[in-house]
């Protein structure tokens, strides 16, 4: 019964393949117990009755981690928020991913100048980039550090300046 779904992997260590034989072991024992304590749930008898507890008890066991990690958003990606709405079941607005990408900005020190590491690219770019401005100010726009040679006045930098003037 083991074998049907398996969350075996190839591994070279067999302490792995051990904890993965004890996954597989114990997810088998509380189907089988599950099912005897919950008989109305198998009344349909279908084959991937198996294949539904497992996908449901994994679900189970990363709630509370995602449930935790939706406080704070801050450094992910927009895909990672969306996959972590649509296993909270809630629609995660991009102003709130924003705000803790923007929040994750602001509480970061100091950093390099966006500008000045990419403008260094090519050969070289390594010692360019340890060699960019260090700054603590940030871009009002898009809340990258910048350096006073790549702003204004008012702390917009270049390229997000330059992006304002052509609309």
């Amino acid at each position: 019964m083991i074998d049907t779904y398996r969350c075996k992997v190839g591994a070279r260590r067999w302490p792995m393949v051990v904890w993965y034989t004890i996954v597989d072991v114990s997810a088998l024992n509380g189907f089988i117990v599950w099912t005897e304590t919950h008989p109305e749930w198998v009344k349909p008898k279908c084959k991937s009755m198996r294949a539904i507890y497992l996908k449901t008890l994994g679900m189970e066991l990363i709630r509370p981690h995602v449930q935790s990690r939706s406080q704070n958003l801050a450094g992910l990606t927009s895909d990672i928020t969306q996959a972590i709405g649509a296993i909270l079941g809630t629609q995660i607005s991009a102003t709130k991913a924003q705000q803790a990408k923007n929040t994750d900005t602001e509480v970061s020190g100091r950093g390099r100048c966006h500008i000045c590491v990419s403008d260094n690219k090519g050969a070289g770019f390594k010692k360019a980039k340890y060699n960019a401005n260090k700054t603590t100010q940030h871009c009002k726009t898009c809340c990258k550090f910048v350096c006073n040679k790549h702003s204004d006045t008012v702390k917009i930098c270049r390229l997000c300046n330059d992006a304002s003037d052509t609309e």
